[in-house]
């Protein structure tokens, strides 16, 4: 999992996930075309997912996990008002799957401050591959 910030080849914000990577700003563009009602998020199922919960644990071992450059600093500054987005994945043979792609600094913060639910818009799965730059090399 990775996310950055702009560069020649790639937008502005963007989310990597095996060899998935999902384009935030398109993200957030569709969702402007498209408005809809945030949906509650738990934040200790994902807190957990992410190893948010295991920062300071050497030998941690997260689902997701965050890289070493997480920068705690910036996500205690965040607005947690703003809300997370989730991409919806069909999985051959397993369903859908959820999967936040938007808003790990924000879980942290609100874990850091015991916030039990945070909004989130949550894409469907056409939308999902709609943001998705890899979707021609790996539908």
């Amino acid at each position: 999992m990775e996310q950055t910030h702009h560069s020649e080849n790639q937008p502005a914000q963007w989310f990597r996930f095996g060899g998935w990577i999902f384009d935030i700003d398109r993200a957030q563009t569709l969702l402007a075309e498209h408005p809809r009602e945030p949906k509650p998020l738990p934040v200790m199922p994902w807190v957990r997912q992410f190893g948010l919960d295991l920062l300071d644990e050497p030998n941690r071992v997260p689902i997701l996990g965050v890289g070493p450059e997480f920068d705690r600093e910036y996500a205690m500054g965040t607005y947690l008002a703003e809300p997370l987005i989730v991409a919806t994945l069909h999985l051959p043979g397993s369903g859908n799957s959820s999967l936040l792609i938007d808003g790990t600094h924000r879980l942290y913060r609100a874990y850091q401050e015991g916030v039990s639910e945070l909004p989130a818009y949550v894409l469907d799965v056409a939308e999902s591959l709609a943001i998705r730059l890899d979707r021609q090399r790996h539908s």
